[in-house]
């Protein structure tokens, strides 16, 4: 069994702060690989290796957390890698009030979120040079590694979101979450899959189409979801435990991602994996009802 590793907060002297995916280099030029996830792909990327930074760059006075990431505006990395962050920034009391640097092109969902836990908008910073040096910047490590969803994020999530964790009843639904706009990985015969489940009483649903508040109160109540993975499915950390969670995917890319979120909240899952053509699939609607069955128990 693997441990969940340490979090803390890294304090940064003189930070250069890159524009572009919020990366950190130390006064003397060291790359912070922390704020790159650890992920060598993200500076490859950024191009960050093969290039040289200003010598200089716009001064930022006093001192700053960074909240976000290369991988920030994504959804799912939203959730569970860089909003989690402010546990940590509110359990040291002199970061608790300093501002929060946010990437300059903010998602909706993000401000969404941060509002949604009491903190003013006034208090985010975000850049607008190509590279700025802050006096002091505060950088709170991970929780788990990239795409590995925490407990203590997952748990923090649902503090933070859900006025009383697993006191209300739920509502009874049952989803599908059509990716029907998205640009891949869709399900190319979800009008066949879709026919099949509206007959068993799921409703379709485009997550993107609501807030970030409405998508949470949404799933706070949900019994069963069908999902072609995606960033969506990120909302199962606001459901019900015991809620049931079937995956979709083509054989060209399996993500283990939420089936990890699943087992942390003790949500029955399965998975059919189809047939890939480029970056969409089909799936079997004879395997899917088998899946559906067998989680039925």
């Amino acid at each position: 069994m693997s441990e969940v590793p340490a979090v803390g907060v890294a304090r940064f002297e003189n930070a250069r702060l890159s524009r572009r995916d919020l990366l950190v280099t130390t006064d003397s030029g060291d790359i912070v690989y922390e704020s790159a996830l650890n992920q060598w792909a993200v500076l490859e990327s950024n191009g960050i290796l093969d290039s040289i930074l200003p010598a200089d760059g716009a001064r930022v006075k006093g001192s700053h957390v960074l909240l976000g990431h290369p991988w920030s505006f994504g959804y799912y990395h939203w959730l569970f890698e860089a909003l989690p962050r402010l546990s940590l920034i509110d359990a040291i009391p002199e970061l608790s009030e300093l501002p929060l640097i946010l990437p300059g092109d903010a998602k909706p969902f993000q401000l969404e979120s941060i509002v949604r836990v009491g903190i003013d908008i006034d208090r985010l910073w975000r850049p607008s040079t190509e590279v700025s040096v802050v006096d002091r910047l505060y950088l709170p490590t991970l929780f788990a590694p990239s795409g590995v969803p925490s407990p203590k994020a997952v748990a923090w999530l649902r503090r933070a979101f859900l006025a009383a964790e697993d006191t209300q009843p739920p509502t009874g639904r049952r989803l599908y979450l059509s990716r029907s706009d998205a640009p891949q990985r869709r399900l190319l015969n979800e009008e066949e899959v879709v026919g099949y489940l509206t007959s068993v009483d799921y409703e379709v649903v485009r997550a993107g189409d609501y807030s970030f508040d409405e998508q949470v109160s949404i799933f706070a109540g949900v019994t069963h979801v069908v999902a072609p993975h995606g960033a969506a499915v990120s909302n199962m950390a606001f459901a019900p435990r015991g809620t049931q969670l079937i995956e979709l995917f083509g054989d060209s890319y399996v993500n283990g991602c939420y089936w990890a979120l699943a087992s942390i909240l003790d949500q029955p899952y399965g998975c059919v994996i189809g047939k890939s053509e480029g970056l969409d699939y089909t799936v079997s609607l004879g395997r899917l009802k088998q899946v559906m069955a067998n989680l039925r128990g």
